[in-house]
């Protein structure tokens, strides 16, 4: 990772339960993590040296951002102003997770 990368905010959001007065339990995402991070870009190779970044750009996102053990699958991320769920985190040798996410149509 190069330094200065690490350029954009991301939260981290987990399910969580809220009770209210009355005992009616309701299960809702709260920010659990806050950080920056760097967006990855995929570009994928077809025929003829045809790039097809533009098919991916809105669906999946990858992430990279400092390794802490909150950040776990199943967790939410918002970014840019959508959110996203995870769909993979991969450790990297310098304390990163390369984060990929697939956006949720809400």
């Amino acid at each position: 990772m190069r330094a200065g990368s690490l350029r954009e905010p991301v939260d981290f959001l987990d399910l969580k339960e809220k009770q209210s007065a009355s005992g009616f339990v309701k299960k809702d995402y709260e920010v659990v993590y806050s950080c920056k991070a760097c967006k990855k870009r995929n570009t994928v190779k077809l025929d003829d040296e045809m790039n097809a970044s533009e098919a991916f750009k809105e669906t999946t996102i990858v992430l990279q951002v400092r390794f802490h053990p909150v950040i776990k699958e199943g967790m939410r991320i918002r970014f840019n102003g959508s959110e996203y769920d995870i769909k993979l985190i991969d450790p990297q040798t310098d304390h990163t997770y390369l984060i990929t996410c697939k956006k949720i149509n809400l």
